[in-house]
């Protein structure tokens, strides 16, 4: 089945949407680049809640980008076991930093499926007729996060990401930002909706991190835009920032 117009329906491709959140579900144990990825209308039962990837020809699409320097290598294989049908996703590539990802989800408002009473012409005026066809489901919203570390377990921030590339900076971030002066310094290099963006994004200012999807939902404006800002923003803090400004011996 597919899920259509608020209902579960057979049509052409039902079941396709397994193979794309299991693609995306393997992406999030990476540090690719996620381009575009939507949301089942209902929750799937084969991923965790808020690691699904729906796609529908034409509208939507789950895209990811190889943000590395070197080529990277998707193998899928299906199997059946104990009469049902398995997918297992491996994606290979040349990791020299030793970075990986470990993705978790919360959940929030539950919303508890009611009553809707419609009518119906050939159902009787004071009659009550159980729909067979369409069951209830319990909502929920939820939240994926990507937590990155380095080769040796350290949680990376903004900060290690905009100097990835310099000899020994994990080992010395958490002991030695001057994280105060990182962000006045932040404030003088970007503009404001680039400020507000990187520091929702990264939790700069109160600790909360939060994805895309959430910053783009509080500020009015797409994911897509909020993707391109945050990017130039950090190309522009990685031009601007000399590591000496803020990392102490």
């Amino acid at each position: 089945p597919i899920y259509q117009a608020g209902q579960s329906v057979e049509d052409i491709g039902g079941g396709i949407c397994q193979t794309s959140s299991t693609i995306y579900y393997a992406v999030l144990h990476t540090n690719l680049e996620v381009v575009e990825r939507h949301c089942h209308q209902f929750n799937t039962g084969y991923v965790d809640l808020g690691m699904d990837a729906t796609v529908y020809f034409g509208s939507l699409d789950f895209r990811f980008k190889n943000s590395t320097k070197y080529p990277v290598k998707i193998v899928t294989e299906s199997y059946d076991s104990n009469g049902a049908r398995y997918l297992t996703v491996k994606i290979y590539g040349t990791n020299p930093e030793g970075v990986y990802a470990v993705p978790k989800s919360s959940t929030f408002d539950k919303v508890a499926p009611t009553t809707v009473y419609k009518p119906k012409d050939d159902v009787a005026r004071g009659s009550l007729v159980l729909d067979k066809e369409q069951y209830a489901y319990t909502g929920w919203s939820a939240h994926t996060y990507r937590y990155i570390y380095d080769k040796d377990g350290n949680e990376l921030t903004l900060i290690d990401l905009l100097y990835e590339k310099e000899d020994n900076v994990f080992a010395q971030v958490e002991k030695s930002i001057q994280r105060e002066k990182f962000v006045a310094l932040l404030k003088k290099i970007l503009n404001e909706r680039e400020f507000t963006i990187i520091s929702m994004r990264y939790g700069l200012e109160d600790g909360v991190a939060l994805p895309q999807r959430e910053v783009a939902h509080t500020l009015g404006i797409s994911r897509s835009y909020i993707s391109r800002i945050e990017k130039r923003a950090i190309e522009k803090a990685r031009e601007h920032l000399n590591k000496d400004d803020f990392f102490t011996d």
